[in-house]
């Protein structure tokens, strides 16, 4: 069966956070995923990528505003391919702060 992709994992975080995108991936046989921003192949390198091949994930380490954008999901095995694209917005994160101001 060739590879299809019936739904995909997007991230909504704040910036410095990690980002956890995914593609659920229906083959057989299994298929090898192949994840790409801005046409660039991601690979893992332990710094800033982490592919986690086996349930078809990608983490995004340390996530900064640059990161913000459409990631493309390409599963392929020798019977065909399928292409999904996975979002991730990355934000400011919020603090409310109290202020407490003591009335002698």
């Amino acid at each position: 069966m060739s590879p299809q992709i019936p739904g995909v994992q997007s991230a909504d975080i704040a910036q410095g956070d990690t980002a956890t995108l995914a593609c659920l991936v229906s083959s057989f046989p299994l298929s090898n995923i192949t994840w790409r921003y801005k046409g660039q192949s991601l690979i893992s390198d332990n710094k800033k990528y982490e592919v986690i091949d086996s349930n078809y994930t990608l983490l995004i380490k340390n996530a900064s505003f640059d990161d913000a954008g459409d990631y493309e999901c390409e599963a392929n095995n020798e019977l065909g391919m399928a292409v999904a694209f996975a979002k991730l917005t990355v934000g400011c994160e919020y603090r409310l702060i109290f202020f407490a101001w003591l009335i002698d």
